[in-house]
Formats: C-alpha cells, sequence, structure tokens
C-alpha cells in the first residue's frame, strides 16, 4: 500500500492531470491474464485516496468484472 502511494505522490508531484492504472493485467500477451486483478483492494483505495487529496481523478483499465468491481469499490472515476 505504502508503495503505491508513493508512486501516485511522486505522479502528483510531477503535475499529472488524471492518474490511470491497470485493475487487471494486460490483455493480448500469450503471458497474461486479463480477468487477473494486479492489485488489491487496499492498495486500490490508496491510489485513490492519495490523488483525491489533489482533487485529480483515477481511471482504471480493467478487462475482467473483478478488477472492474474492484476500482469502482475502491472510488476510481473512470
Amino acid at each position: 500500500t505504502q508503495n503505491v502511494r508513493r508512486v501516485v505522490k511522486a505522479n502528483l508531484d510531477r503535475g499529472v492531470n488524471v492518474i490511470k492504472i491497470l485493475a487487471t493485467e494486460r490483455a493480448g500477451l500469450p503471458e497474461t491474464d486479463p480477468r487477473k486483478r494486479t492489485f488489491t483492494d487496499e492498495e486500490l483505495s490508496a491510489a485513490v485516496d492519495e490523488a483525491k487529496s489533489r482533487n485529480i481523478p483515477v481511471a482504471a483499465h480493467a478487462h475482467g468484472n473483478e478488477g472492474a468491481f474492484a476500482a469502482v469499490r475502491a472510488g476510481v472515476h473512470s
């Protein structure tokens, strides 16, 4: 969770206007499963919390239902 916060803060410090995260693994590669989540609920919430502290929206890229639902529960905007 602390690593996620650190990365989000670093990007915010660089002036980004949106944080985009991968809620599931990438599609189209033989070694990845686009239904598999990449972050825990706590990590997703930490990313949203850090971005929200500076009024920056969070977008999530998600192929699978589980990752998409987790992102929505965490407060991801799109």
